[in-house]
């Protein structure tokens, strides 16, 4: 019985904002005189209005918006920005979507989250279908706390999560179990230096704050309500427990007792039986129902293909940056490695090379990419990066070393690999082409 009261309160499924709630998320680009580009992304708060982080659009002047599923640019005017919460509105008076609810209560830690974004390496491969679409990862809230964005500036409210993000993701919504948005994706660990899950967002209570007491109030779509199992509570709903298990076992408890030859004891009676249990025996009762509850729902995430949760850090001193903008879409290059003596070639994959982990190059089959089956390669030699539209090459430590162009480089220090440019490492000497547009 117990057991069956705990699984008809258990919490409703999490589930991903769905697309009407994610067309409300858009791709922001930034111009410069110079000729410099970045995007981010940007979220509808109220009509015709974008918010985003301030670092999208400091030292650009021409802005636009970009919709899901689209590559047409309309035309954006900035009308705020403030590097303290890093946050910036723009004017987008020709975007007809709609904008999104906002939630200025932190859920608690270990609630379920959603990162949405144009995270900006895929924006390279999905220029070339001629649609924009967003990226969505999932995590939980880990915590949250002051911090300041600048140094020595006044804190802001922060939220920590799991729910990955990288660069292109700035500005980005961080939504609850509820569909709303609770955070602006600001920060992330630098890559370089740092594996670690922790993402950095600043609370949507900041930007509320901020907005509505701008000179030309911005009119939110708050909802204050808290976010429970993927429902909103209403404030003006309560629920009667012993009235609500009256409802439910209402005409079992009629059928005994009209029924004469009934024996079995009421309801209330055989609650009643548990509460004179002694106080032992009530607590190994409840410790063993709570175990097996939990061995239950483990066993049914990891059938449903769901990771098992871990618990969240409280704290992390990894090194974080701010996610600056990418650069803007580029059309897709292809590149290989053609040895200089010989007809030796290696074809680097360009999803792999323009990935964080990048393209590796060794003799272990299982560790990289590209198999190089002789004595002084390596396990892991050296790996291949894009930035933009450059491609760097990095030694992985290995025993014999990498030069460029005769030039012996350090190990995990990338360094640019320009077209042309001889690649030399375990005797053998590679030249980088490109062979496609």
């Amino acid at each position: 019985m117990l057991i069956l009261l705990l699984l008809r309160t258990a919490p409703i499924k999490a589930e991903a904002p769905d697309q009407s709630t994610l067309s409300s998320v858009v791709l922001v680009a930034s111009a410069a005189p110079d000729g410099r580009e970045a995007t981010g992304t940007g979220f509808v708060v109220a009509p015709g209005l974008v918010l985003t982080n301030a670092h999208v659009v400091t030292g650009f002047s021409t802005f636009g918006a970009v919709p899901a599923l689209s590559t047409a640019l309309q035309t954006a005017t900035l009308l705020w920005s403030d590097p303290e919460p890093d946050l910036a509105l723009l004017s987008v008076p020709t975007l007809a979507a709609t904008p999104l609810s906002l939630a200025v209560t932190i859920p608690p830690k270990g609630a379920k989250l959603w990162a949405v974004g144009f995270t900006g390496i895929s924006l390279q491969f999905q220029a070339m279908n001629g649609k924009f679409d967003h990226s969505v990862t999932e995590g939980v809230l880990n915590t949250s706390y002051p911090f300041s964005w600048q140094q020595g500036g006044r804190p802001v409210l922060i939220i920590q999560h799991s729910a990955e993000i990288s660069g292109g993701n700035s500005g980005g919504p961080l939504f609850d179990d509820c569909g709303r948005v609770v955070g602006v994706n600001t920060a992330g660990p630098n890559p370089e230096e740092s594996n670690a899950r922790v993402f950095l967002a600043t609370a949507i209570a900041e930007a509320k704050q901020r907005l509505e007491a701008l000179p030309q109030p911005v009119t939110l779509s708050i909802s204050p309500q808290p976010c429970k199992g993927g429902v909103i509570e209403q404030d003006d709903l309560s629920v009667n427990t012993n009235e609500s298990a009256a409802s439910d076992f209402g005409d079992e408890s009629n059928a005994q007792d009209d029924d004469p030859g009934n024996t079995a004891a009421p309801a209330g009676d055989r609650f009643d039986l548990i509460s004179q249990q002694p106080l032992w025996v009530r607590v190994v009762g409840a410790v063993f129902l709570l175990a097996l509850l939990t061995l239950i729902v483990r066993q049914f995430m990891i059938r449903n293909g769901k990771a098992v949760p871990q618990p969240a850090p409280e704290t992390e001193t990894e090194p974080l940056r701010s996610l600056t903008p990418d650069p803007a879409p580029m059309t897709l290059r292809r590149f290989r490695l053609t040895e200089t003596k010989g007809d030796g070639r290696i074809v680097i994959n360009p999803m792999l090379v323009a990935e964080r982990q990048g393209f590796c190059i060794g003799r272990h089959p299982e560790f990289v990419d590209h198999v190089l089956s002789a004595s002084a390669v390596s396990r892991r030699h050296i790996r291949l990066t894009m930035k933009g539209a450059r491609i760097y090459v990095e030694d992985l430590n290995s025993s014999h070393g990498t030069m460029v162009d005769g030039r012996k480089i350090d190990p995990f220090n990338p360094v640019e690999l320009q077209e042309g440019r001889v690649l030399q490492f375990a005797g053998r000497s590679f030249r980088l082409e490109v062979v496609g547009p």
